[in-house]
């Protein structure tokens, strides 16, 4: 064969996709040759098999719940790479604290890459998912999709438990988040939020009771503190003195009525 005229094969690509939830949170790492709506429809059948796997009991708990499952394309890969490229994607949810459906690492073993590529496709990888995010107008759409729709007590329930094992399996998480947390200020919205899902609820004799013991030692946030020199002071001490002469002022238009 004439060395000058060669023959140069297409490169086959592979799609690296994303499976999400009702509110657009990453459930699963997937590879597929097909096209993204072809593959949903592969996993949706399989979620009506008797297949007992992570990824078909949380598809078929979201259709319980009135949702299903969205796909989203993460990138396209030569053939030879899909196996590392996809291993990297899963691991590195796993590592942010996703809890995938994926049962496995990735991959179906097979050709082995050297570390330099691993290196070089890790690279890649990770300029690929900085800046992924939920784009505003997804958020809206998602939004509106969920208007009306609430979740039964048994789901919740279920979702509670759930909650609760991986926090227990993964404690440090839970530390992570809240030592990002610290020193950030809440937003007067934010605040305002948490104020108004609080308002009417009363915790019951083991919740004061934990509440109790985790403050039992620890000096009051207001010692030390007056009205003159702290506002939160000033606010409160303005709202009780209000109050009592609203409660007065009632007194007085009772015993007028009489």
């Amino acid at each position: 064969m004439n060395t000058k005229y060669r023959i140069h094969q297409a490169v086959k690509l592979v799609k690296i996709y994303g499976l999400y939830n009702e509110v657009h949170r990453l459930r699963y790492v997937g590879k597929t040759k097909k096209s993204l709506d072809d593959r949903l429809k592969e996993h949706l059948h399989g979620a009506l098999s008797k297949s007992e796997t992570h990824k078909n009991r949380g598809i078929r708990l979201m259709w319980a719940n009135g949702f299903s499952p969205t796909i989203e394309l993460f990138t396209k890969v030569a053939e030879y790479k899909w196996k590392v490229v996809e291993r990297l994607y899963i691991k590195h949810y796993n590592d942010l604290g996703y809890n995938l459906w994926n049962e496995t690492e990735g991959g179906d073993g097979g050709h082995s890459q050297s570390e330099k590529t691993k290196a070089q496709i890790s690279r890649t990888v990770s300029k690929i998912l900085i800046g992924h995010y939920v784009s505003p107008e997804t958020k809206r759409k998602i939004g509106l999709k969920s208007i009306g729709r609430h979740k039964s007590p048994k789901a919740k329930q279920k979702q509670k438990d759930t909650m609760k094992v991986w926090h227990k399996k993964h404690p440090e998480h839970g530390k992570a988040m809240s030592a990002r947390q610290q020193g950030v200020p809440k937003t007067l919205e934010v605040r305002r939020k948490i104020a108004r899902a609080n308002t009417g609820k009363c915790p019951d004799a083991k919740t004061r009771e934990k509440m109790s013991l985790a403050r039992m030692g620890k000096p009051a946030w207001n010692k030390g503190l007056t009205k003159e020199t702290d506002t939160r002071v000033k606010k409160i001490s303005d709202g009780r003195i209000k109050w009592c002469a609203q409660e007065k002022g009632k007194k007085k238009d009772g015993n007028a009525s009489i």
